[in-house]
């Protein structure tokens, strides 16, 4: 037997596919970079005059055309480095068919379809400079889209909501490190990844799934079966952040099943996993 929980996301004043979320406007251009030299990301980011008030995206479509002399401003809801939520919101010029592909955003912000689909219309890169805004938050009702794969459904978590820090600002330096963060990475498999760590943060606490209960997560983009859901549920031994938030866990060459998401992590955790990673050496 299986049971499906539904994302449900609610929007101040709009909707968008299935994560929506009303932004302020706190703006940074990103100009044309192709190489992930940090001196080099720093220099195309820059602080621009606000868009209009009231997070009314047509009237900031018009004001970006305006500006920019933009054709056709399309939208894209993205991570940031550390993001728990979609927490940015970028603008581009999707009829730019001219303008030098600005390689290092599109890499970073390629998570999902336009305009905040999660599926829909497929975009190939952004030319030119492109325009990020903060988003606020979304309200997650449990749990995201996972599927309960049990013989015994009584256990079922009930319907709740969580909440995400919210940090309207967003610092140059921030946004280099996001660009530098998604640098070999695949934007869309980090995303789908967060969404799943997202869903699962939903869940309530105390709450116990059957003993036999496996995990499988299904959204209109991808399927994870319960043994990949496994894995993305892994976390750093050190700080405990999950798979889905670091992308890639590193495990230590003794012990197959200690895993830490970074050397940093691994150095400060070694004084308490020396003492069973010697025995499994000597073994």
């Amino acid at each position: 037997f299986f049971k499906t929980f539904k994302v449900s996301v609610q929007r101040s004043n709009r909707t968008i596919a299935i994560d929506s979320m009303s932004r302020v406007v706190t703006p940074l251009e990103i100009g044309v970079c192709s190489t992930y030299k940090r001196s080099k990301i720093r220099s195309v980011i820059q602080v621009i005059e606000p868009l209009p008030p009231g997070a009314d995206e047509a009237k900031e479509k018009a004001e970006l055309r305006r500006r920019f002399g933009w054709k056709d401003v399309r939208g894209l809801t993205c991570y940031s480095a550390t993001g728990t939520y979609r927490d940015l919101y970028v603008y581009f010029d999707y009829a730019d068919k001219r303008s030098e592909i600005n390689k290092v955003a599109t890499n970073a912000f390629k998570c999902y379809g336009l305009d905040g689909a999660q599926v829909g219309k497929e975009w190939n890169h952004i030319r030119g400079s492109c325009v990020v805004v903060r988003a606020e938050p979304p309200v997650t009702r449990v749990g995201g889209m996972f599927q309960f794969f049990s013989s015994n459904v009584s256990s079922m978590p009930p319907s709740t909501s969580t909440t995400h820090d919210y940090d309207p600002t967003i610092s140059i330096d921030e946004m280099v490190e996001t660009l530098m963060f998604f640098k070999g990475k695949k934007a869309s498999t980090v995303a789908r990844s967060r969404d799943i760590e997202r869903t699962q943060a939903s869940m309530p606490l105390g709450f116990n799934p059957p003993n036999d209960a496996r995990l499988a997560y299904v959204s209109p983009s991808t399927v994870r079966n319960p043994d990949q859901v496994a894995r993305d549920r892994e976390k750093c031994l050190q700080c405990h952040k999950m798979k889905g938030m670091m992308s890639k866990l590193m495990h230590c060459p003794c012990s197959k099943d200690v895993l830490y998401c970074s050397r940093e992590c691994q150095k400060a955790h070694w004084k308490v996993h020396k003492v069973t990673c010697s025995v499994r050496k000597k073994k």
